[in-house]
């Protein structure tokens, strides 16, 4: 005995079929449908970077802040020492210690120390840091005394008070002196206005045409 469906199934014309059948698959067709835009998108993002934008960037290891330094162009320092003899210093360039803000580094300098008498001691060197507040100086690299018709002094450092015009170094000291003659010594020190010159440390002077070995301290 035959249902009232298959009745209807028997006597549905063709194309009535086909309409049932695609309402049956129409579900399907539009699932695949969605799928398909879905891909079609994710394709796009891709190719455009969207997706990297989205994704969270890590964070960039911090990078290392240099110092703070305050730089200035060439400069010249003049002044009066204790015994009011006027006293200047020219630089390339000079650099304010960010620590200690009285210290400047200073980049090739030179300096003019007057005497009492009058003289001038001219003082140089590739690199030097000054107190602006003690007046004390520290040379370094290529350092050269001169004072004027007595000596020139070559050393590798030295420290110089600015304001008493006294001068100690403790490396090696190459002197040639305006008379002639030359001094080797390990060290040097200039005190009193520049009117005591002490040389230390195995002392080898020779005056003209005769050499001798002074007995400074060892």
């Amino acid at each position: 005995m035959s249902s009232l469906t298959d009745g209807a199934r028997r006597s549905m014309s063709p194309p009535g079929a086909r309409a049932v059948r695609r309402a049956r698959l129409a579900p399907y067709f539009s699932g695949v449908f969605a799928l398909a835009v879905i891909a079609i998108l994710v394709l796009f993002a891709v190719q455009a970077g969207l997706l990297e934008q989205l994704t969270p960037t890590p964070p960039k290891p911090a990078v290392a802040v240099p110092s703070e330094k305050i730089t200035v162009g060439p400069s010249t320092v003049t002044g009066f020492d204790e015994q009011k003899q006027p006293y200047s210093m020219t630089s390339r360039s000079g650099v304010q210690d960010k620590d200690i803000p009285n210290h400047v580094h200073l980049d090739m300098v030179n300096g003019e120390i007057n005497r009492t008498n009058g003289d001038v001691v001219d003082v140089r060197a590739d690199r030097g840091i000054y107190d602006t507040d003690s007046k004390q100086l520290g040379l370094s690299g290529k350092v050269v005394i001169v004072s004027k018709g007595r000596f020139t002094a070559r050393m590798d450092s030295a420290h110089v008070d600015v304001n008493k015009k006294s001068l100690d170094s403790q490396s090696p000291v190459d002197v040639d002196l305006s008379g002639g003659g030359k001094i080797d010594a390990k060290g040097l020190k200039v005190t009193n206005n520049g009117d005591n010159v002490l040389f230390s440390g195995g002392v080898h002077a020779k005056f003209k045409n005769s050499s001798m070995n002074a007995g400074g301290p060892q």
